[in-house]
């Protein structure tokens, strides 16, 4: 995602770009929500999902809200059911969906700040693998952005 550097958009694709690894082997299901939403919903309710990426072995994608939330609910499912059954070998494919992370992000802007709080969870582990986080970036003279501050809970 091209985004001009002189506004928002360019950080949601500097955040999206930070998770689009090609050596992340973890599934991932991304989710940019508004800024009133509940950041630990995950999945969120789709009203609050501005947009949506998923990556299940295929790289990192934007997609339809609905079917990523679909796809992090089958996840979430998934793992609900194998804590009631006798335990099998993983296929490379369970264990990459085992390390599933579910990221939901929300931007409010200013004309000299932009605020992002992001919330990661591991679908697999929560609530031992979640993790919090408040950026800040500034505008720099040329009126782009740059990352300030970044705080983790």
């Amino acid at each position: 995602m091209k985004a001009d550097p002189n506004s928002a958009a360019f950080v949601t694709a500097r955040i999206v770009a930070r998770y689009a690894n090609p050596s992340r082997v973890a599934h991932l299901y991304l989710f940019q929500i508004t800024p009133d939403a509940d950041l630990t919903l995950l999945p969120p309710q789709a009203d609050a999902a501005i947009m949506a990426w998923l990556d299940e072995d295929n790289g990192l994608a934007e997609s339809p809200i609905s079917e990523v939330i679909a796809h992090c609910e089958n996840t979430i499912a998934a793992f609900r059911d194998r804590a009631n059954t006798p335990q099998a070998k993983l296929s490379a494919h369970e264990r990459r969906r085992q390390m599933a992370r579910g990221v939901s992000f929300s931007i409010r802007a200013t004309d000299d700040l932009i605020t992002v709080e992001l919330f990661s969870r591991s679908l697999a582990f929560a609530p031992r693998g979640d993790r919090r986080v408040t950026e800040s970036w500034r505008r720099a003279a040329d009126g782009g952005w740059y990352s300030a501050a970044i705080g983790r809970d």
